[in-house]
């Protein structure tokens, strides 16, 4: 629709008087319009007067007086809607010009040539159908040819001659401005488009962001609760612990900060923020060790015969497994949870199960299980979440990505 309507307001103008936020181009386009439109009517006036006064009076005419005066300036004022209404304009010019001739035989006055050229052109430049302009055409040099043989002849052919030139003419003005507006219109739609692929990619970059501030902030923030959890059950009876379990949730908190910085440093574009690698298959033995030493038991199971997978793909297992483990850890009322692993002939399988009593996908935002649906998107993946069956209860998440 974009490119109809530059074309549209292109080819034909403005259709009002244009408001605040019109663009260059249309402003341009309706200055000339309204100047067009002064243009014509000085033009069809100005003719007008001269052909009526030349029709009344001069002796270029067979019959001068004021049948052909009237017929001459009717002629001349159809000039003003040359553009607006170019078959009617056409047909007049031509119509009032043919019965002078008709009735008192041909003329070959200044005014009325003048008067015949521009009204093929216009007809031409404007759109009037070829079929319309050769068949006026045709009549209007069949009435003004003369009269006598051979004379008839060379006269029909010479209005055709000339009349058609001047048609052609008007075509290849029509033409340019055809291709003019198709190239304004062209530009515009390539500028729309980049405008919404650069409003798509900025889209997808925030949703990104949003997935991978979501899935930092849940796990770390959920080990660090469970930890300084552990450090207050501990504080007077066991020490030493509690002071272990402090400094593992700052560690922890010192991770998720350091995370922080790089992600938001790729944001600024900020090459001194990209210190921390992207996560991998590997991190998955850092992630079990790491929510095993905050007191909530995590195993992990690979099972089929590893291989290489894309860096893209690795790092969104290692998210989803990310993801899975913080729900289970917050929602599932469970001690540990298991992140199994599996290499399939056309995909790799990352599952993660718990036996606890949540049986829906706990009471959060439910961003976690939109980011991960996102990110198997991005790769023709599917997502499986809910209740633990047989049993029905627990909590599965399970996500193939294709490899």
């Amino acid at each position: 629709m974009g490119r109809v309507s530059a074309y549209a307001r292109a080819m034909d103008g403005p259709v009002s008087r244009g408001g605040a936020g019109g663009s260059p181009t249309w402003a341009w386009w309706a200055r000339l319009a309204r100047h067009g439109q002064l243009v014509d009517i000085a033009l069809g006036v100005g003719l007008a007067l001269l052909a009526g006064s030349a029709g009344l009076s001069s002796t270029e005419y067979p019959h001068p007086g004021a049948v052909t005066g009237v017929m001459m300036g009717g002629a001349g004022l159809a000039l003003v809607v040359r553009r607006r209404l170019p078959l009617a304009s056409f047909v007049a010019c031509l119509g009032f010009m043919a019965v002078p001739a008709a009735l008192y035989g041909s003329y070959q006055a200044g005014t009325s040539l003048i008067i015949a050229l521009v009204s093929c052109y216009s007809a031409m430049a404007y759109g009037v159908p070829v079929r319309w302009f050769v068949g006026m055409v045709a009549l209007f040099a069949a009435a003004e040819g003369g009269r006598g043989w051979p004379g008839w002849l060379w006269g029909f052919l010479f209005i055709v001659v000339v009349s058609g030139l001047a048609g052609l003419g008007g075509w290849l003005a029509r033409r340019l401005r055809e291709l003019t507006a198709a190239n304004i219109a062209l530009r515009e739609l390539v500028q729309l488009e980049a405008d919404a692929s650069t409003r798509a990619a900025v889209d997808d970059e925030r949703a990104r962001v949003a997935r991978e501030l979501h899935d930092i902030l849940s796990h770390s923030l959920g080990v660090v609760v469970l930890q300084t959890g552990a450090a207050e059950h501990a504080w007077e009876s066991d020490p030493v612990r509690a002071r272990q379990a402090l400094h593992a949730a700052r560690q922890t908190a010192l991770e998720a900060v350091e995370h922080l910085r790089t992600l938001l440093g790729v944001v600024r574009d900020d090459p001194q923020g990209r210190r921390a690698p992207v996560p991998s298959l590997e991190d998955l033995s850092t992630l079990v060790e790491r929510t095993d030493a905050a007191g909530f038991h995590v195993n992990l199971e690979v099972t089929g015969t590893p291989r290489p997978v894309p860096a893209a793909i690795q790092a969104s297992i290692f998210r989803v497994a990310q993801e899975g483990v913080a729900n289970s850890l917050k929602h599932s009322g469970a001690h540990g949870c298991r992140i199994h692993l599996e290499y399939l002939p056309d995909s790799v399988v990352v599952r993660v199960e718990d036996d606890g009593t949540a049986t829906q996908a706990g009471a959060g935002s439910q961003l976690g299980l939109v980011g991960i649906r996102q990110r198997a998107a991005l790769f023709g993946g599917r997502v499986e979440a809910g209740p633990v069956q047989p049993a029905g209860t627990g909590w599965r998440l399970e996500v193939a990505f294709p490899s």
